[in-house]
């Protein structure tokens, strides 16, 4: 197989993994949702974005070295900002805020919306890679136009006369 045909496999078989994993929907228990959230001290926010972005990072990182694993194999290297891991590196998405930026930012959209607190927190995070969403009105607008996922009530009290699809 050639190199292209190789990097096209991997991108399928992560995309499909990436959907698969997206469609499942974590248990009740292990969901925040903004009740929750403003429940929290400033401190634990910040702590749990913290974590969030180190999860993230490592997990950007391991895929990065993964990927130059798969197709840098005897090939010699002759400009390392070159290499597979580096570009894939400055291509993956990124948060180039700190940790209190993001929890405020959650904190804000939250207590100004609160017809949104059943959006989990960590969906939130998702939206706010520097290529997405960078206020909590922009992502109250794109709630309000359809344009993100807003149905979340399965972790939240459940709107009368309806249940969930399980």
């Amino acid at each position: 197989m050639t190199t292209r045909t190789w990097i096209l496999l991997i991108v399928g078989v992560f995309s499909v993994l990436l959907l698969k994993g997206m469609a499942e929907e974590p248990p009740s228990s292990a969901v925040v949702t903004g009740e929750e959230w403003l429940s929290w001290s400033p401190e634990q926010r910040t702590v749990f974005v913290d974590a969030y972005l180190m999860g993230y990072l490592r997990g950007k990182s391991n895929a990065c070295i993964g990927a130059a694993e798969l197709f840098e194999v005897g090939k010699p290297v002759h400009d390392l900002n070159e290499s597979v891991d580096r570009r894939c590196f400055r291509h993956a998405k990124s948060y180039s805020r700190g940790a209190d930026h993001y929890a405020n930012l959650i904190t804000e959209f939250y207590r100004e919306h609160p017809e949104y607190r059943n959006i989990p927190n960590v969906y939130l995070m998702v939206l706010l890679t520097d290529d997405r969403y960078k206020t909590a009105d922009e992502i109250y607008e794109a709630a309000v136009k359809g344009e993100i996922r807003t149905n979340f009530w399965r972790y939240s009290p459940k709107p009368p006369g309806q249940t969930p699809k399980e």
